[in-house]
């Protein structure tokens, strides 16, 4: 995608750039191991080992601050080379932080263990995949038959659960989850399609597709191209999900934490 940068652009990166460094200082307060009687111990003690949904989302949003951080850090206004490298770094932090969002979210315990234990149960089912493709890894890795029979063994603790719809389901789900909280009445439907986009066509940069400027070029002159967007609107966009994501991670995580407290920080753009 083009790579101009205006006024508008460059206040999209200084409001990012200070939502990453605050991202920062918010996964550091988190308590991980979560503390006695938070809401993620509660729930780490109603999950399965596997599950852990206090480590999973520090996991996540450490993640995510990295890939955001360092896209920052290489992001200089006309360098177009760039721009892959960044939308790729976005596609991780906007998927890792989503996934945290999505098993923290709700307050009702019982709904927050079933999606952290439908995320965990999407990255095992995963690696399953991966494990079917790639076979045993006999060049690469000593007792490698023994470690594929380790992780059947983990993915069988979740003992055959399945989930309606699918990885797009999840996907659509997570979004949906996230979308009510980073709009201050604001278009919901349009934020959806937003996020949505991005997930799946940085998803297509990260595999170095190219079907979004094979539609972008088909296009009748005037109307609008199918590109995902500015980046600076897309990094402060992504940076916004994670740190509300992050909010949340220290609201659970801490004991005595009130619902109402000003922790998760939520910004609409």
């Amino acid at each position: 995608m083009a790579n101009h940068f205006t006024t508008t652009n460059q206040e999209n990166l200084d409001e990012a750039i200070k939502l990453i460094d605050l991202l920062h200082v918010k996964i550091s307060r988190a308590s991980v191991p979560a503390q006695p009687g938070s809401d993620l111990a509660i729930d780490e003690q109603a999950t399965i080992a596997l599950v852990h949904p206090a480590q999973l989302a520090s996991i996540m949003l450490a993640n995510a601050w990295s890939c955001l951080d360092s896209a920052r850090e290489i992001y200089q206004p006309g360098l177009n080379y760039r721009v892959t490298a960044v939308e790729s770094l976005l596609r991780t932090a906007l998927i890792a932080s989503s996934r945290a969002a999505y098993m923290l979210i709700p307050d009702n315990p019982l709904e927050r263990q079933d999606n952290a234990t439908r995320i965990a149960h999407s990255s095992f089912s995963s690696g399953v995949r991966a494990w079917k493709v790639l076979g045993n890894f006999e060049h690469l890795i000593d007792n490698a038959a023994g470690g594929r029979t380790a992780f059947e063994g983990f993915y069988s603790s979740f003992d055959g659960k399945t989930y309606q719809g699918g990885e797009e389901r999840l996907i659509q789900d997570m979004i949906t989850s996230i979308v009510p909280h980073l709009q201050d009445g604001g278009d919901e439907a349009y934020l959806f399609e937003y996020l949505l986009l991005m997930w799946h066509g940085y998803s297509g940069v990260a595999h170095a597709n190219f079907w979004q400027q094979s539609l972008s070029q088909m296009l009748i002159e005037g109307q609008r191209s199918v590109a995902i967007g500015d980046l600076t609107s897309n990094l402060l966009t992504v940076a916004q999900v994670a740190e509300f994501s992050a909010g949340l991670l220290y609201r659970r995580s801490v004991t005595h934490v009130r619902a109402n407290q000003s922790e998760t920080g939520g910004h609409a753009e």
